[in-house]
C-alpha cells in the first residue's frame, strides 16, 4: 500500500517525442476522416474507420516483416 501511494504522488511526466508523434498521427487521421464524410462523422464512425485503417496498416506491416524474414532466409540458404 505504501508503494502504491508513493507512485501515485509522483509528478506527471513530460510527454516524449514518441508520445507527441503518436498523438499527431491520431489527430491527423481523425481530422482526415471527418473531412471525408462530415455529416456522418460521429464518434462511433470515426472510431470504427480508424480501427479498420489501423488494422489494415498493421496487417500490411506484419506481412512485410514476414516477407523480409522469408527473403533473408532464402538469401542465407542459397549463399
Amino acid at each position: 500500500m505504501v508503494e502504491q501511494n508513493r507512485i501515485a504522488n509522483l509528478p506527471p511526466k513530460k510527454p516524449t517525442y514518441l508520445d507527441r508523434a503518436t498523438l499527431a498521427i491520431f489527430n491527423f487521421l481523425i481530422v482526415r476522416i471527418m473531412k471525408d464524410d462530415p455529416e456522418h462523422a460521429s464518434h462511433e464512425t470515426i472510431l470504427l474507420k480508424f480501427m479498420i485503417k489501423s488494422t489494415l496498416f498493421f496487417m500490411l506491416l506484419a506481412f512485410l516483416v514476414k516477407l523480409a524474414f522469408f527473403i533473408s532466409l532464402l538469401y542465407i540458404k542459397f549463399n
